[in-house]
């Protein structure tokens, strides 16, 4: 269906009317159209075009600045920022545009308030797609970036910028938001936290600088971007449903750096996080003269993780792939240890072909974790009701922690501790109880989960492949050394680290070199802080690596091992998006070294239904936003048998291991199983063999395209259709 849309676009004009905005426009609505340029006072405001456009309209900002005050509005709907009254459709959305060639910029003076926003895109009263489009503008020293709620779907952001001079001119938890706020609900409706929005395309756009509005001490900070919320608040059987919430959104091709917590953090479901540039070394003053938790990084400066994949509705399936993204320079925060380039946080999560470098404990690791794969089932031995604390249950035996998350009759409960026959401390949070619904013998559903007080599941299920994730764990010598007081030190200081109570964590054909904890524990691949993996088979599978020495006593943890011959292994500036180039040298060790990722079940000819032994390594295109779906996203393809038995998948059904593909085809019972094209259609199998890592040798290295400043181009013709991917197609 967006296929479709999108090529309307290039058949018939973009909109029903082209309308002129400037910072001193002045003129009324129906008077700034039509296909001659307007400026000046002959232009319209921005408050207008907010006010009037509908669907199919198309307003370009000329350039300038366009400086929000209290004066000119602010604090009312639709008066401040891009914040459009009305809705666009499918095929016709409101589309708000640089004009060619210039550069508008919407900025704030001291007088307007603090929640002043630069971009708001809301719905207002039903669940159809908002389908606006913003692209080519910049949005500087705004209080809040950009908000997308109240079923705000269906949206696309590109080729904007959004930047901060100092990063304390935010208010707000993420610099751009989508979420399930909700617009004028009571709170009664689940305190407003029901309207949620998906199929939103954000891509080619600039984010630098979130912390924390007003030099507050030792505080986290804000993430530059955050889709969903941070906890479970309603008691809702949908809520372990995927596809439900703030689901397939799609990040794609921008960079993001330099943010108080997490670069980019997502709750959803079906989310893409492709081709994207993160760092977020040491940039953040320490205003409190060294009173905090944790030291600053030799800088004297505070950071962060870089992205971070969350889940807090239980949901055992989120399904969301993380692929072909850039993540350099973590750092440390003042308010907690922190984690990896890219903490692992959901289920059901798909990592590949990522290069993650210079963090200052671990590139990829696991946060949080799922003790068991599908809980443990007791019962209720009484009844309980809303001023119960302990829950009486018939057993809690094989539980081992201190700290429980339990589900009674849908309903989640925390609890801080336990007994032979019981839970103590038990809190219902955000969410309702009836006695009627936790009569003695309700089934009561236990797991531990270290985010027991936001209720998701952790990381398990999850397929971490073809990473190359170099030269971690160098750069913050207090993480290096045990230190009193801090429970991780000497730190995560891996390539790749994983939790020793994730579930189904299987680790193979990365790349994973020169990290502190191979010098350190002996392991490029390591388990909490610096075991062996193989001493924790339930939680990782690692196999099939290639690692800076072959790791002593982890059995098949790392098939090759040293020097893989990069490129260029240069990591002394932080902020190249070019450097390290980890792409590899012709007769790298690592060409061709890789293994198969999964294998045929049964023999077949001419057959388009694949049953294989692990169906997760792989994604059948229907991820992510609708409006990027088959123009820069497509399904998989894979090699069957042999390298050269290619053909392109067609559906997947995760539960029976059943992949549907596009176009008939013959193999043999166990027949090898490869990865050939990669979502965005690169392909990454030459030769014998996948190589080792994320950068899959052909003579031309792949290249992340990223955000840049616009091209010339015809009036009316969306400035999303107008880059080019480069690298291996």
């Amino acid at each position: 269906m967006n296929r479709l849309w999108i090529l309307s676009l290039l058949c018939i004009p973009l909109s029903a009317a082209t309308h002129w905005v400037s910072p001193t426009g002045a003129t009324a609505w129906g008077s700034c159209t039509g296909a001659t340029p307007l400026s000046g006072t002959s232009a319209c405001s921005l408050y207008t075009a907010n006010n009037n456009a509908v669907a199919g309209d198309t307003i370009y900002l000329r350039g300038g600045t366009y400086t929000f005050t209290s004066t000119s509005g602010c604090g009312n709907n639709y008066s401040c920022g891009v914040f459009p009254k009305n809705r666009g459709t499918l095929g016709s959305p409101i589309t708000y545009a640089a004009y060619t060639g210039e550069t508008p910029v919407l900025t704030v003076d001291g007088t307007a308030p603090g929640y002043t926003t630069g971009l708001t895109i809301l719905q207002g009263t039903s669940v159809a797609g908002t389908y606006i489009h913003v692209t080519g503008i910049t949005f500087h020293n705004m209080p809040n970036w950009a908000s997308l709620y109240n079923y705000a779907s269906y949206n696309e952001i590109d080729h904007c910028t959004f930047y901060s001079d100092t990063g304390e001119d935010f208010a707000g938890a993420a610099g751009l938001a989508i979420n399930s706020a909700c617009y004028g609900l009571t709170s009664t409706q689940a305190g407003g936290l029901i309207c949620y929005s998906k199929h939103n395309w954000i891509h080619h756009n600039t984010f630098s600088r979130t912390h924390e509005y007003g030099n507050h001490n030792c505080v986290e900070g804000a993430d530059i971007v955050r889709i969903g919320h941070g906890f479970s608040v309603n008691n809702d059987p949908t809520d372990q449903v995927s596809g439900t919430k703030d689901d397939y959104n799609t990040i794609e091709n921008n960079i993001l750096e330099y943010a108080g917590h997490t670069i980019l953090d997502t709750y959803g479901a079906f989310n893409v996080i492709r081709n994207n540039w993160m760092h977020n070394e040491g940039w953040i003053t320490d205003y409190s003269g060294g009173g905090c938790s944790f030291p600053p990084m030799p800088n004297g400066k505070y950071g962060h993780r870089g992205l971070q994949t969350s889940e807090d509705y239980g949901r055992p399936a989120q399904s969301i792939l993380v692929e072909g993204n850039r993540f350099g320079f973590s750092a440390a925060n003042p308010g907690n240890p922190g984690e990896a380039n890219y903490a692992i946080a959901s289920s059901a999560t798909i990592a590949r072909y990522n290069f993650s470098f210079g963090a200052f404990q671990s590139g990829i690791g696991t946060k949080w974790y799922r003790g068991f794969a599908e809980g443990l089932l007791t019962t209720l031995t009484g009844d309980i009701d809303a001023s119960v604390t302990t829950i009486p249950v018939a057993s809690t035996a094989g539980l081992s922690t201190s700290t429980f998350y339990i589900r009674i009759s849908s309903e989640r409960l925390n609890c801080t501790g336990k007994t032979i026959s019981s839970f103590t401390g038990c809190t219902r949070g955000y969410l309702s109880t009836t006695a009627a619904s936790h009569a003695s013998g309700a089934t009561v559903e236990v797991n531990s989960m270290a985010n027991r007080d936001q209720g998701g599941n952790g990381p398990y299920n999850v397929r971490v492949y073809n990473n190359t994730s170099y030269w971690n764990g160098q750069t913050y010598p207090y993480m290096q050394s045990t230190e009193s007081g801090c429970s991780t030190c000497p730190g995560k200081l891996a390539g790749i680290n994983v939790y020793s109570l994730a579930v189904g964590i299987i680790v193979k054909n990365n790349l994973v070199t020169s990290n502190y904890s191979q010098t350190k524990y002996g392991f490029d691949i390591t388990v909490d802080t610096g075991q062996n993996p193989t001493s924790y088979a339930s939680a990782i599978t690692a196999t099939h690596n290639f690692c800076t020495t072959a790791q002593a006593t982890c059995t098949g943890c790392c098939t090759a091992s040293g020097d893989p011959s990069f490129t260029d292994p240069d990591h002394t500036d932080p902020t190249s998006p070019t450097l390290p180039d980890l792409s590899l040298q012709a007769g790298s060790s690592a060409i061709d070294g890789g293994t198969s990722l999964t294998t045929a079940v049964g023999a077949a000819t001419g057959s388009t239904t694949l049953v294989v032994a692990d169906a997760m390594y792989f994604q059948d295109g229907t991820w992510g936003s609708d409006l990027a779906r088959g123009v820069t996203f497509f399904p998989d393809w894979i090699a069957i048998g042999t390298v050269g038995n290619t053909v392109q998948i067609s559906s997947i059904n995760y539960a029976t291991n059943t992949i549907t593909l596009a176009s008939a085809a013959t193999w043999s019972n166990n027949g090898s199983i490869w990865l050939y094209k990669k979502s965005d259609g690169a392909i990454v199998l030459y030769g014998t063999a996948p190589d080792y890592g994320a950068s899959e040798a052909s003579g031309v290295a792949p290249t992340i395209t990223t955000s840049s400043p616009l091209t010339s181009g015809a009036v009316g013709v969306p400035y999303s259709l107008q880059f080019t991917a480069t690298g291996d197609t």
